[in-house]
């Protein structure tokens, strides 16, 4: 009797899983028209890729975005100073329960985070400012912030990396007002670092071509 029972398990599960078999067709048959979708975005991102004024559009768009210009004046003499960083709260700092900064109270950015390598903020346009920032790379073999204050960044990003492939502590970024503020930085160009808990800053004098 068990092996009855298994015989027609076996035969009741090799019908269930018998493959299809075709029955013929019924009724009027018509093409598929649906279109792949695949292929249809295959072919619309390839005349997207293909049409030159779209493409040129982008880059135009890019290099916009990539420009920037905050429009900080021209340093006029050659100085240099020392300043220290300064934070005034205006309310108490709670962490964790605990008052850390009282209201009114200065501290010293510098003392909490020293500053490692420089600071330049200047215009990066011409020919001749290129090679200023080309002569402090060069002369200075530390880490360099280099925050442009007008200038197309991914031009200049570019020609840094070709001109020094081997320097890998070289920073290039937009320079944002609120930060230079709080730097105190007045003109450009200026170059700046640490020493001891004070700023040192260097404003480099911009020489007019009509002098």
């Amino acid at each position: 009797m068990r092996i009855i029972l298994i015989i027609v398990f076996f035969y009741t599960i090799s019908n269930a899983i018998e493959l299809p078999k075709s029955i013929g067709t019924y009724g009027k048959l018509y093409e598929i028209v649906e279109i792949d979708w695949y292929k249809d975005l295959e072919e619309k991102f390839t005349k997207f890729h293909n049409d030159v004024n779209i493409t040129q559009k982008l880059k135009k768009i890019v290099e916009k975005r990539m420009f920037t210009d905050i429009g900080l004046a021209s340093c006029t003499e050659n100085k240099m100073y020392e300043e220290l960083l300064t934070i005034k709260y205006s309310k108490d700092v709670v962490f964790q329960g605990t008052v850390i900064y009282k209201s009114g109270q200065e501290v010293n950015i510098l003392e909490k985070m020293p500053l490692d390598g420089y600071i330049v903020v200047m215009d990066i346009v011409s020919e001749e400012e290129f090679e200023m920032l080309y002569s402090i790379v060069s002369d200075n073999k530390v880490k360099l912030r280099v925050y442009v204050s007008k200038g197309n960044i991914r031009e200049i990003q570019e020609k840094i990396k070709t001109k020094f492939p081997n320097r890998v502590n070289i920073l290039i970024g937009a320079a944002q007002k609120i930060v230079l503020d709080r730097l105190k930085i007045r003109c450009v160009p200026t170059v700046a670092y640490q020493v001891g808990n004070k700023m040192k800053f260097n404003e480099i004098r911009v020489t007019d071509d009509e002098e």
